[in-house]
């Protein structure tokens, strides 16, 4: 069995929340055909943005480098 990408991990575990987190607000609002949808993509999408800042690891995400020059 292939090795699992550690990426693939956040994603599913970002999304799991965001629907823990979408079906929360959508009972407490009683729209759960509005807010599950969103809970999955913020979660989803929470989840890429972490993953992303990780694969970095200097955190600079200026793109700019050590002396501020292109």
């Amino acid at each position: 069995m292939a090795k699992k990408n550690p990426n693939e991990a956040n994603l599913g575990v970002g999304a799991a929340l965001g629907l823990c987190v979408g079906m929360s607000l959508g009972l407490l609002t009683d729209n759960i055909g509005l807010w599950l949808p969103l809970g999955l993509a913020m979660g989803t999408g929470i989840a890429l943005l972490v993953s992303n800042a990780t694969d970095k690891g200097d955190g600079d995400d200026t793109g700019k480098g050590e002396g501020g020059k292109r």
